[in-house]
């Protein structure tokens, strides 16, 4: 059953998918729309999951579970997998790319292939105090301060491989 984010625990489980483009404001019309209507229908072994999603800073879409009410299963979150696949496939968009890093800089929010992340890394363009977007989080909790310094993140490898 679909309920609005902000009502979820911040014990809501969650899952982060990133666009490595903005996402214009016709795709978030369309993945609210379908993301609302996989969330009215979403169970896990016959009970329906309390769930909602929320889309943040032009690139990432965060589905959320309140496992409190029912917890998500293998299956369920396989087809959460298949919706985003579906989103995906309709917008030519690759949300499953988990080399890429979503960084604020003065220009705004940039998505980052690792590549581009080296080179930005090498001309002093990010540093380790760079804000990256944690896309590691596992709980709405977590996510309630959605940036991390680069240095404390998963790509914190790529700041020792271009200074050493």
């Amino acid at each position: 059953m679909f309920v609005p984010y902000h009502t979820l625990p911040t014990s809501a489980r969650i899952w982060i998918y990133t666009s490595s483009t903005p996402l214009t404001p016709e795709e978030q019309a369309y993945i609210s729309t379908e993301l609302q209507a996989f969330c009215e229908g979403w169970t896990a072994h016959q009970e329906p999951l309390q769930a909602s999603f929320m889309l943040t800073e032009g690139h990432f879409v965060v589905l959320a579970v309140n496992e409190e009410v029912c917890n998500a299963s293998g299956c369920s979150i396989d087809k959460s997998v298949g919706i985003m696949r579906k989103i995906g496939e309709k917008l030519q968009k690759d949300f499953f790319n988990r080399l890429q890093v979503g960084l604020q800089l003065p220009i705004g929010v940039q998505v980052l292939s690792t590549e581009q992340l080296k080179t930005a890394i090498a001309n002093g363009t990010v540093e380790a105090s760079t804000p990256c977007f944690n896309v590691a989080a596992l709980t709405k909790q977590e996510l309630l301060n959605p940036y991390k310094p680069l240095a404390e993140t998963w790509a914190k490898k790529y700041l020792k491989m271009v200074t050493a």
